[in-house]
């Protein structure tokens, strides 16, 4: 994957912004990332993410300052 730099000011006052979670199947435990990507690099991501990591669930989710 790409690393990208990003804007946090954007990053807090951008709605549009997804985020990616995870939780693992043996644990249980529970992490997010911060509301970075897109929904389409989201997405991507997630499918990448869950092929790689198969003892866990990764998902979007969307900022909830959308109105």
């Amino acid at each position: 994957m790409e690393k990208k730099v990003i804007n946090v000011d954007f990053v807090v006052d951008n709605p549009n912004l997804y985020r990616i979670a995870w939780k693992s199947r043996t644990t249980n435990f529970y992490g997010c990332g911060m509301y970075a990507c897109t929904k389409e690099d989201a997405l991507n991501s997630v499918r990448e993410l869950n092929k790689i990591y198969p003892d866990s669930h990764h998902w979007v989710e969307q900022n909830p300052r959308l109105n």
